[in-house]
């Protein structure tokens, strides 16, 4: 092994007889020179090189990104001047953000849930039920810490979800207690009672919930991994909440209340005046029941024909602070001109204004998009780092739609797009769609004619595909009997071409404890045009020389430089960008989508089939259909076990259309699109809304069974159980307020879950308290008309007995 390029360039290549020696030096340069540069980086205008660090799966991002920071301080400390160190991208700000837009909503809503409780049952009632939050939050905390979750944007959402539900249970017991103690029961006596009486349907109650959230976590694909924590944060806290409404706050209530008067104040004035307009309300829908039933289903008619007028969406995106401008040039296009273009945007984009601004960074060769990343000379990457959301006027779309109008005249470019990073999980283009065949010329042109439908499509821009532009290569076809007549092989040939222009590593040197690559070659003056590699000269078996151009065919042509397949056949992607402010995904896919029919009979061999976002979302909604389905098997099967009947747990899961309606009247309100967030709200409501249906449908029974008619049973329940009901969803809908408002600051993908959740609710209440009397009185009349009994109790009085 050489020592250095000196002692390379003294080897002896040939030594005569008259003792004159040919040393490689005589015949060749011989230099140290760097690799050839794939990257070149900016920062601001200057010169720099980029690191970029992804932690480790289960790694702590926090953690990670604090180590880096006093290592970039340990540096800048010991650099000499000129030489400088900056953090461009930092994620944990994005996800301080958000934490503590989660975390200050969370306690705004705690702070809701204790006034309402506090102006319903009085200070010791409310500090009892919300004793609950804390003991529950520990255990769910104590189990994820034990299944290896830790606390993120979606845990804390979770949270806040289960914040006004954790209480209810807790409510609905010591709303109880308290009503049997105003009637003058002995304390210990209503305690025993009251918690007797409601233990079936707060049971029920929240294994329903856990029954709708649980199959949530078997989402498949990203959009799985993403929101699987929430049920299960969910779930774990109700039944931390069950476990402390039933073991220990009846013996707390007994303990802690022997000198509460508050059961023997006047009742909340506001309340007494509700009940009594409740009531009449009741009467009335009663009377006209059939009328009220065919009113609500004209209303869930009208909500599921909203869908479209909302709109449709995948995920929603948060304002983070930067964006990145990726640009593609054309095949064969050199780094340093590429380095060159990208200056143009980089000095637009340093334009903009300075408090806006943070840093701008470039990256000729360096392609990371969504889609794809790539090392190559003709592609780069321009990243706009801007500050902080608080510390600037417009939004991170508003200074892009400036920066893309300013980049709009830059030439040479085949492709410009411009990405924000994901808030929630990785998802493709707004418009993908795959275009397959066998034919290259026939998947170019059904490329064209679907590009320019999508460019007739208002609110569609940026419309590009994935098929690389050729590349001009130069073609070598070795005439084989004149390189034959040589002595010469093609395969010899194609060695020789290549050691001299690739070159070829013939050895190594030691430098230190690095070992360096000796790699023999031509100068590159050698062969920069066609004439200089016809003239190269190829080595004969005798020693001779002869030009290439004798015994080959030299000429240029387009080649294809890349080809994607998908299922064997290949395909072409063309994507687009959506304006949301004009269209919608869905409304853009549509309008390409009812061409393909007339594409696909124009081009017999090719398919076109939706992909990217789209897909996802399809796919997804797909998905949580499904475990929809599952969820309302296991609330069916949950209720039929705890009514013992058929008819009355189809009767309340009947509130679930009811939710529905009010989550889509939330979606317009707040300006949302129906998206697979919402969805999963709109699935999670169903194990929530069902539990009003549960109480109030327990103590009609519980009338029926003690001799009640048909009307007043229904009445009676109605009257007894509106302050729990109302409570219960107050409180539900109070700890998600602030995030639908904002108090604690707002979150594009977790408000439109909350808003969802919270309008869902108070709309299932509001029907629940009204139409599931009316259900239950149709179902009577029904079955009084069929010569049935509803109730036979041992003397013959009406009523509703298990099994009907």
């Amino acid at each position: 092994m050489s020592e250095s390029p000196e002692e390379i360039a003294g080897v002896v290549l040939k030594a005569g007889p008259a003792g004159n020696i040919v040393r490689l030096s005589d015949v060749a340069h011989v230099r140290p020179v760097r690799a050839e540069t794939s990257v070149l980086s900016r920062v601001n205008g200057k010169p720099s090189i980029t690191i970029s660090v992804s932690k480790k799966a289960g790694g702590s991002t926090f953690h990670v990104v604090h180590e880096i920071k006093q290592l970039v301080e340990r540096y800048r400390a010991d650099s000499p001047p000129g030489i400088g160190y900056e953090v461009t991208i930092d994620t944990t700000r994005h996800i301080r953000d958000i934490l503590g837009v989660l975390r200050n909503n969370a306690i705004f809503g705690i702070v809701f849930i204790f006034v309402l409780l506090y102006l319903f049952l009085g200070p010791g009632n409310a500090l009892l039920a919300g004793m609950g939050i804390p003991i529950s939050f520990l255990i769910a905390f104590i189990l994820m810490y034990w299944t290896g979750n830790s606390i993120n944007g979606s845990t804390v959402f979770g949270m806040i979800i289960v914040l006004g539900i954790i209480v209810d249970d807790a409510i609905i017991v010591i709303e109880n207690v308290h009503r049997y103690r105003q009637e003058g029961i002995p304390l210990r006596e209503a305690v025993i009672r009251g918690a007797d009486e409601v233990l079936g349907p707060v049971t029920s109650g929240i294994l329903t919930t856990i029954a709708a959230f649980v199959p949530l976590m078997l989402i498949p694909g990203i959009m799985g991994k993403f929101m699987r924590v929430i049920p299960l944060v969910v779930s774990l806290a109700l039944l931390a909440s069950l476990f402390e409404a039933t073991v220990f706050l009846p013996s707390h209530i007994a303990d802690w209340t022997k000198r509460s008067t508050h059961h023997a104040k006047p009742e909340f004035r506001f309340y007494a005046w509700l009940r009594a307009r409740y009531v009449h309300l009741l009467e009335i829908c009663l009377r006209k029941r059939y009328v009220v039933i065919a009113s609500t289903i004209v209303l869930l008619i009208g909500a599921v024909s909203l869908v479209p007028l909302v709109g449709v969406e995948m995920f929603g995106s948060e304002d983070l602070d930067y964006f990145s401008v990726l640009v593609k040039l054309p095949e064969g296009t050199s780094l340093e001109e590429t380095d060159r273009v990208l200056g143009k945007i980089e000095a637009e984009a340093l334009k903009l204004p300075k408090d806006e601004l943070k840093y701008v960074e470039s990256h000729a060769g360096l392609y990371q998009g969504h889609d794809e990343w790539t090392l190559r000379k003709n592609v780069g990457q321009v990243v706009v780092n801007l500050v902080g959301r608080g510390a600037r006027d417009r939004s991170v779309n508003e200074v892009i739609a400036d920066l893309r109008d300013r980049i709009a005249t830059i030439s040479g470019l085949t492709s410009l797009d411009i990405e924000k990073p994901s808030g929630g999980p990785p998802a493709g283009a707004p418009v993908s769609i795959r275009v397959s065949g066998k034919y290259m010329d026939e998947l170019k042109a059904a490329v064209a004619d679907l590009k320019a439908v999508l460019s007739k499509t208002e609110g569609v821009y940026a419309i590009r595909d994935d098929f690389p532009e050729g590349k001009q290569e130069i073609r070598i076809r070795v005439d084989e009997e004149r390189a034959a007549l040589s002595g010469l092989s093609p395969q010899e040939v194609g060695i020789e071409l290549r050691t001299a222009i690739s070159g070829l590593t013939a050895t190594t040197y030691r430098d230190g404890d690095e070992d360096i690559d000796v790699i023999v070659k031509f100068q590159e003056s050698a062969h920069n045009s066609l004439a200089d590699i016809a003239a190269l000269r190829i080595s004969t078996v005798n020693g001779n020389t002869i030009p290439l151009a004798d015994i080959a065919d030299i000429s240029i042509h387009t080649a294809t430089t890349e080809i994607k397949r998908r299922n064997l056949n290949r395909t072409v992607i063309v994507a687009a960008d959506v304006d949301e402010a004009v269209t919608s995904i869905d409304k853009a896919v549509g309008a390409a989508t009812a061409q393909f029919e007339t594409i696909a009979r124009r081009y017999q061999d090719v398919n076109l089939e939706v992909g990217g976002e789209f897909e996802e979302f399809t796919e997804a909604f797909a998905g949580i259909t499904k475990l929809f389905a599952i969820g309302l098997v296991l609330i069916y099967l949950i209720l039929g076990t705890q009514f013992k009947s058929y008819i009355q747990p189809l009767v309340i899961i009947s509130t679930v259309p009811f939710a529905f309606i009010g989550a889509m009247i939330g979606l317009l309100v707040g300006g949302d699109k129906f998206s697979i967030v919402t969805l999963f709200g709109v699935v999670a409501l169903a194990g929530i809304v069902v539990n009003d249906a549960i109480v109030m449908i327990s103590f009609i029974n519980n009338a029926r069974r003690a001799g009640a008619d048909r009307w007043d049973s229904i009445i009676e329940a109605g009257r007894k159980r509106l302050r729990p009901i109302i409570l219960t969803s107050v409180t539900t809908i109070g700890g998600l307020l602030p995030t639908v408002l904002g108090l604690g600051g707002s979150s594009a993908v977790w408000r439109p879950l909350a808003n969802t959740i919270a309008w869902g609710l108070l709309f299932s209440t509001i029907l629940t308290l009204v139409v599931i009397p009316c259900i239950l009185s149709m179902i009577d009349d029904i079955k009084t008309k069929a010569g049935k009994a509803l109730v036979r109790n041992e003397n013959g009085v009406g009523g509703e007995i298990a099994g009907t």
